[in-house]
C-alpha cells in the first residue's frame, strides 16, 4: 500500500457511506443552464458598469487656476516630483471638445485601462476653456472626477511644455505585481 494510500484510509476513519433514503431527502440539483443560450444572451445584452463619477454641479475655477491634490500618505518629495513634470508620461487623453457626460466616461475607461497596463503617470489635457460659455466648466469637473477614482493617487497642473493649466498629471496606484516586482528587486 502506497503512502498516499494510508494517508487516505487514515483520513476516512470513522466516516460511513450515506444512505439511500437520506440521498432521496436531499434536493434536486438545479438544472443546468444551457450555456450556449447565455453566452449568446450575454453578447447581446453585456452588463454595462455604471460610471460613478459625478455629473451634477461642482465648485467652479477660473480657466488659469493650478489643480493640485494628494491622498494622504504621498511623500512630499514624491508630489514635488510630480508638480515639476519630473516623471514620464505613460498614457494621455485628450477632452478637449468633449461634454461633460462624454469626458466623464472618456476618463472613467481610461484611467481603468492604464492601470491596467501598469502605467502609473498619465496626461490629461482638458484645456482651459477659456473661450466657453462656462469657463473651466470641464477643468472643474475633472478635479472633483479624480479625487473620485481610487486609482489616482495625486494630481497637479502640468507643465508649460506640456499644456499648462490646460491639463493635468495624474498619478496612478501601482498595480499588485508591481508591487510584488519591487519587493524582488529591491528586497521587502
Amino acid at each position: 500500500m502506497s503512502e498516499d494510500d494510508k494517508l487516505f484510509q487514515q483520513a476516512m476513519e470513522g466516516v460511513v457511506p450515506q444512505s439511500s433514503k437520506a440521498r432521496e431527502k436531499q434536493p434536486e440539483k438545479r438544472k443546468q443552464v444551457d450555456l450556449d443560450f447565455a453566452r449568446k444572451n450575454a453578447e447581446h445584452h453585456p452588463v454595462k458598469k455604471k460610471n460613478l463619477l459625478t455629473l451634477e454641479e461642482v465648485p467652479q475655477l477660473a480657466p488659469r487656476d493650478i489643480l493640485s491634490w494628494k491622498q494622504n500618505g504621498i511623500q512630499n518629495a514624491v508630489f514635488d516630483k510630480l508638480k515639476r513634470g519630473a516623471y514620464p508620461v505613460e498614457g494621455m487623453l485628450d477632452l478637449h471638445g468633449y461634454t461633460v457626460k462624454e469626458a466623464s466616461e472618456s476618463l472613467d475607461k481610461f484611467i481603468i485601462l492604464a492601470s491596467r497596463k501598469n502605467q502609473r503617470l498619465v496626461l490629461i489635457a482638458h484645456g482651459r476653456g477659456e473661450k466657453s460659455k462656462t469657463p473651466a466648466r470641464l477643468k472643474s469637473f475633472l478635479a472633483q472626477w479624480l479625487i473620485q477614482l481610487p486609482q489616482v493617487l495625486a494630481y497637479h497642473s502640468a507643465q508649460p511644455r506640456d499644456g499648462g493649466t490646460g491639463a493635468v498629471y495624474a498619478m496612478l496606484k501601482k498595480s499588485a505585481k508591481s508591487k510584488q516586482d519591487n519587493r524582488e528587486v529591491f528586497g521587502g
